[in-house]
């Protein structure tokens, strides 16, 4: 955010100072006051515009270093980092709220000012002007159709009629629109000192339209002057009215003798193309993507579209459909593993199965999950309930443990049953209560898409391993996970794709021994930690113990591995956010500050 104000100030301050260099002094006023307006706009809305670049990458082979080479990014390094920043972003949040509160104060105090000067005082109506009489000797000012002047003047008609039309341009020209505008911006980027020159100037410009009206009723000019320099004056004025300003009649008095040749203004029109095109070149947001393809995918593509699955997968398909149809239960791995082998059929070996339940596959959308907090009776009875296993966070805690909650430190909760009932009729009574803190649902909840596309990955590679190891040339099992990981990748959103940064599913793999390059030798600290890292990445299904010292060894051998050493490490284990929370503590109690470095790590 901080990158885009920035952005968008340059931007505007490019745009003020070729409006002093190029444009002030002319006198094409119609134009400045629209370029004035929209230069705000922008200068807002540049730094959000994006250009894509699609770089086509030449074909490679695939060999068996290069399909390990991945690295991922450290969530818990990202989430100390932003922790850190807790209370300086709670700050700055308050100032600007604060600043935003006293400029709308500010900005409604003097509506509220002008409005009741209109509603208490006399009015005469003048063709579609309303002439409001005040008490007060002040000078002519304008809000919309209301011209604001002094009773006396007026009734004694000592107002001379060019001031009068002077007011009246402004009204007709609906100028108010302009400063309405340009406060309202005001209130939301009161910070900008920009905003204060534009607005000057907007104002200015208003002056200049006005004057430019009066001398075109045949007026002279000298006259015009002087009737102005007896009728300025330093008296307050009001923010949302146009009035004549004597510290701005010296510059006003320069610019009415002012006549741009058309020549010269289209010249300086014309060059504000160039200078905005150079704008949005240097500070809009450009994202390259990289499209790689191997020669062996593009091949084993283009078997696919003719060879369809194997028979081993169509009979691992039917095998499913026929469970499902006799049980009616659905278990969501076997229908993805399902859904990933449909795909990869052709047309006419879809024609030959009944298609898997797709109402089932619906994407889990964990954004779209509305927190709810327990009552305090439900804490009550899951606390002295004897046959309900709680969670908090992922970690087992005993029931009674809820005395120290209270229901708006749980922001979620679930009720499950594990298992399946033995028939239809058994009432369904949940056995397990799993409970989420604010810290716990985001990086366990919104982690749900992620965690599953992890531990997939991790056995597409354990697969791609055991393929190259093998004397077999069957790649089914790989060609079902590449599917599934694709059709997970592409369900992905653009805010999960960018705090998690999941890594791609590599082609294909061949085996072509005569192009696989012999072993390289590796350091002790990077065999270490790949031997950790792939103990973690493939836990004990009877259950995974995770000691300190080995997750400690696990964070420091990482941290230590240069570039060329984690491109060719094993993935970074997504541990239980348990787990992670724990070693995070440990850091901030031994005040060791996080490698921010880790954040730079991008995928091979």
């Amino acid at each position: 955010m901080l990158l885009i104000l920035l952005k968008s100030s340059v931007c505007l301050a490019v745009f003020i100072l070729f409006y002093k260099l190029c444009l002030e002094q002319t006198s094409a006023h119609i134009f400045k006051r629209y370029y004035l307006i929209s230069t705000i706009l922008i200068s807002i809305g540049i730094p959000f515009i994006t250009f894509t670049n699609y770089i086509e990458i030449q074909p490679i082979r695939v060999d068996t270093p290069v399909l390990l080479n991945y690295t991922n990014i450290l969530n818990y390094e990202i989430e100390d980092t932003k922790a850190s920043y807790d209370y300086l972003i709670f700050v700055l949040w308050f100032i600007y709220s604060l600043g935003v509160i006293l400029f709308s104060f500010r900005f409604f105090k003097n509506l509220y000012l002008l409005i009741k000067k209109i509603k208490h005082n006399p009015k005469y109506k003048h063709k579609n002007f309303v002439n409001v009489l005040l008490q007060d000797l002040v000078i002519p000012h304008t809000f919309f159709n209301y011209i604001f002047i002094n009773k006396t003047n007026f009734e004694q008609n000592a107002i001379p009629a060019e001031i009068l039309l002077h007011e009246q341009t402004h009204a007709k020209q609906k100028h108010t629109l302009d400063v309405l505008f340009i406060e309202i911006i005001q209130i939301a980027f009161w910070f900008n000192p920009l905003l204060y020159l534009i607005k000057k100037d907007i104002k200015l410009n208003h002056e200049f339209l006005a004057d430019q009206t009066v001398l075109k009723s045949g007026l002279d000019a000298s006259n015009y002057q002087n009737i102005l320099l007896a009728f300025s004056s330093n008296a307050k004025q009001y923010n949302l009215a146009n009035a004549i300003n004597y510290s701005l009649i010296k510059k006003r008095f320069t610019v009415m003798k002012t006549q741009t040749s058309k020549t010269v203004l289209s010249l300086r029109i014309f060059i504000i193309l160039p200078l905005l095109a150079i704008l949005i070149y240097s500070f809009s947001e450009k994202v390259t993507v990289e499209k790689l393809q191997t020669i062996e995918e593009i091949s084993l593509q283009d078997k696919q579209s003719t060879e369809g699955a194997t028979k081993s997968m169509i009979k691992e398909y039917n095998d499913y459909i026929t469970e499902y149809e006799s049980t009616k239960r659905v278990y969501h791995d076997k229908l993805k593993r399902a859904a990933a082998i449909y795909d990869l059929m052709t047309d006419a070996q879809r024609g030959t199965v009944k298609k898997y339940p797709e109402k089932f596959l619906s994407t889990h959308n964990p954004s779209k999950i509305k927190l709810k907090h327990p009552t305090q009776s439900e804490l009550d009875s899951w606390k002295n309930s004897t046959e309900l296993t709680i969670t908090l966070d992922a970690s087992r805690i005993k029931n009674t443990e809820l005395s120290n909650y209270s229901p708006s430190d749980i922001v979620f909760f679930r009720l499950t049953f594990d298992g399946f009932p033995k028939n239809k009729n058994e009432k369904f009574t949940p056995n397990s209560c799993r409970l989420y803190t604010n810290e716990g649902f985001k990086h366990i909840i919104l982690k749900h898409n992620f965690n599953d596309y992890h531990r997939l990955i991790i056995k597409y590679v354990n697969e791609i391993e055991g393929f190259l190891n093998s004397s077999h040339s069957n790649n089914s099992e790989l060609r079902i996970l590449k599917t599934q990981l694709d059709n997970l990748y592409a369900n992905f959103s653009d805010k999960e794709i960018k705090e998690f940064n999941p890594p791609k599913a590599l082609p294909l793999p061949t085996k072509d021994k005569a192009n696989t390059p012999k072993d390289k030798k590796v350091s002790k600290k990077l065999e270490e930690y790949n031997t950790l890292a792939k103990k973690f990445n493939n836990p004990n299904p009877k259950g995974q113990r995770y000691s300190r010292p080995e997750i400690d060894l696990l964070y420091s051998l990482y941290k230590q591995l240069n570039t060329d050493e984690k491109a060719n490490s094993e993935i970074f284990p997504n541990l239980p956010y348990p787990i992670q929370k724990s070693y995070k503590e440990r850091m901030l109690k031994n005040k060791i500050k996080p490698d921010t470095s880790l954040k730079k790590q991008t995928i091979r």
